[in-house]
């Protein structure tokens, strides 16, 4: 048998009879290519591979074999050395001191494996986790050539870790590493009073996967968190009911029953059914102004032929690299900055403005390409002057959908950003032509629309109104009426239930005091003890709950003329740290309710890019529960810092 036919890996392969190139596993008969007819040429590489990935057990034992044959042959080279330098003992002393001194200097210390369940071997195996969690790489990468090539030992090289197999991490460490991120997402969910959603819909490319995600916003302290709680997985039609029985089945399994406040969707049909009965929910205000551009601009002939136009010019330079070099030479002699040309992309607006806002900026350079090259046609001077009319407009859109798309931006923003859009284009400026002119009408006209319901929401009147940066400065007098008396409303109700709640706090506490006889020390320390001012301490601390109910209004209106008669805070403050050292605790626990939402749904978009990521050629063949474990992993394991 040749040397390396004694390789333990032998144990569970033959050489193929009909085929030297081959070997046959013993345990499952699949046969793998050793990579040449010439015994010296071959290579055990993938024999190793089918054992780790399919028969672990057994990859093991060939691993602890082949450490022992190591440890062996490393034994048996000491020896031979050690014989050689006895042999030459009888030359001289020195020249034996010399050979002595040789192995000691050049042996290596025998390598021991860590023990999985060694601290550094457990804190590897989590970097690794991590590594493949959220940066969305596949479970072989454990397998690959140069990952099993680090060198993951401590600095002496004496103590080693372990390699472990692609199924340990898959179906051992991930379902662990998800308990406990989600046993953490739990006790963070616990200390939520109002929660807000943002939800939509995703089909991966092959069509074979659709997730309805859910992403929880809440505000703990003086930050607004956001939670990914899951991407559960659509088995059939999307019709509204079975978009709603899912969604409700997250809600339920969060224990987060009559904790949301408002849903934050698309504006498809069956989302709107689907939410209709048990939430309060709204489109997403960005895609909205969206559809009010399209309907209002991009489907009018006139405009829709120049965008045509607009495509093809960027189209030709970004397929030709010769003509991006000529343009950048035109760009030179018009001394414009070198900037590439933008292709939109057709369900996102203001990439449309971007493409011809650039274009506008490279007017000269593009019409000058045309004129030398000939290749395209540039835009008439008319064309380019609605592509002015176009861009000035659309300007004012562009800002207000980048502040709905900020990561801290809040629902309170809504009203105030509807209000001033409108404002701008109901503006007549002295050079407005009669095209503009027409542009801004249709605009105006498609807002209305869109968002006349969305105006007239009670609770979007009080996000506002507890906006500090915006207050009733948006709000004629008749919403400023509706949003105190929704907000006085809740505060009443929010003070009964939790009248209620001190209540039988009280009453569980006094039965247990009275059926306890051994109450431990910290109970104790807990219970106040009487004085004469108990009387007028607690008549103090319950003036602004145990008044009639008129009174109460009374006092929570003259609490909230109060607030806004203070001035505004700046456009780019915080203000959820404004209500977390607020003057005003009294109305705190509305902001912790209606602060809660962002304007779009943004998050959930953000989630999906991370799903088609996983969704990825080299691990398409996921499960879609699998797929919504590693994406709730993905973003949660990131939100803890790690430390889980």
């Amino acid at each position: 048998m040749s040397q390396r036919e004694k390789n333990p890996i032998w144990q569970y392969f033959d050489k193929s009879i009909s085929d030297t190139s081959k070997a046959v596993c013993k345990i499952c008969s699949k046969s793998y290519s050793l990579g040449s007819h010439e015994p010296k040429k071959q290579t055990l590489h993938g024999l190793k591979l089918h054992l780790s990935k399919f028969h672990d057990q057994e990859y093991r034992q060939v691993q602890k074999r082949s450490s022992e044959l190591n440890d062996f042959k490393s034994e048996a080279k000491l020896k031979r050395t050690d014989l050689s330098v006895s042999l030459k003992q009888s030359s001289s002393d020195q020249s034996t001191l010399v050979q002595t001194t040789i192995p000691n200097l050049t042996s290596k210390p025998k390598v021991v494996l860590w023990p999985d369940d060694h601290e550094i071997t457990k804190r590897i195996d989590k970097t690794i986790m991590d590594l493949i969690i959220v940066d969305m790489l596949p479970y072989t990468l454990v397998e690959g050539e140069a990952f099993r090539r680090l060198n993951l030992s401590d600095p002496q090289g004496v103590r080693k870790y372990r390699l472990k197999s692609e199924k340990y991490f898959r179906t051992s460490l991930m379902p662990k590493t998800y308990e406990r991120i989600r046993s953490k997402v739990q006790d963070l969910m616990a200390q939520s009073k109002w929660v807000s959603a943002t939800t939509d819909i995703w089909t991966n490319a092959c069509k074979t996967c659709s997730l309805l995600s859910f992403t929880a916003h809440f505000i703990i302290n003086d930050k607004r968190l956001k939670v990914i709680l899951g991407a559960c997985v659509l088995e059939q039609d999307h019709t509204s009911q079975y978009i709603e029985q899912n969604f409700t089945n997250m809600v339920n399994e969060w224990g987060l029953q009559g904790k949301i406040f408002l849903v934050l969707r698309d504006n498809a049909a069956n989302m709107v059914r689907a939410m209709r009965d048990q939430y309060e929910s709204i489109g997403c205000v960005a895609h909205t102004l969206q559809l009010v551009i399209k309907q209002a601009l991009f489907s009018e002939d006139e405009i829709k032929d120049l965008l045509k136009k607009c495509r093809k010019i960027v189209g030709h330079f970004h397929h030709s690299e010769p003509a991006t070099r000529k343009l950048t030479e035109c760009q030179k002699q018009c001394g414009l900055p070198e900037h590439a040309l933008v292709q939109d992309i057709d369900v996102r607006w203001n990439s449309t403005y971007l493409m011809l806002q650039r274009l506008m900026d490279q007017k000269n350079a593009v019409n000058l390409y045309c004129v030398e090259h000939g290749k395209i046609d540039s835009l008439q001077s008319t064309e380019w002057a609605i592509v002015k009319n176009l861009t000035s407009i659309l300007t004012f859109f562009y800002e207000a959908t980048l502040e709905l798309s900020f990561d801290n931006a809040c629902i309170s923003i809504v009203i105030p950003l509807i209000s001033l859009l409108n404002r701008k284009l109901q503006v007549r400026c002295e050079n407005d032509n009669e095209m503009i002119t027409n542009m801004k009408n249709s605009l105006y006209e498609s807002m209305n629309t869109r968002f006349s319901s969305l105006k007239k929401l009670p609770s979007l009147m009080v996000a506002t109104l507890l906006d500090p940066r915006f207050k009733s400065k948006y709000l004629n007098s008749n919403e400023v009426d509706i949003a105190v008396t929704e907000l006085i409303s809740f505060l009443t109700e929010s003070e009964v239930s939790m009248q209620s709640s001190r209540s039988t706090d009280n009453d569980n506490a006094n039965v247990s005091f009275a059926s306890t006889t051994c109450v431990s020390q910290a109970h104790h320390i807990q219970q106040e003890k009487e004085s004469l001012w108990d009387v007028h301490d607690n008549t103090t601390s319950q003036t602004e709950t145990t008044e009639s109910g008129e009174d109460t209004k009374h006092f929570l209106k003259e609490k909230i003329q109060s607030y806004l008669s203070e001035p505004l805070l700046q456009r780019n403050a915080d203000i959820y740290s404004y209500w977390n050292s607020t003057p005003y605790p009294t109305l705190r626990s509305a902001v912790l309710k209606y602060l809660s939402a962002p304007p779009t749904s943004v998050p959930s978009e953000q989630l999906f890019s991370a799903a088609g990521q996983i969704y990825s050629d080299r691990r398409n063949n996921l499960r879609g529960e699998n797929v919504d474990k590693l994406l709730f992993l993905a973003y949660n394991i990131r939100l803890f810092n790690y430390e889980y």
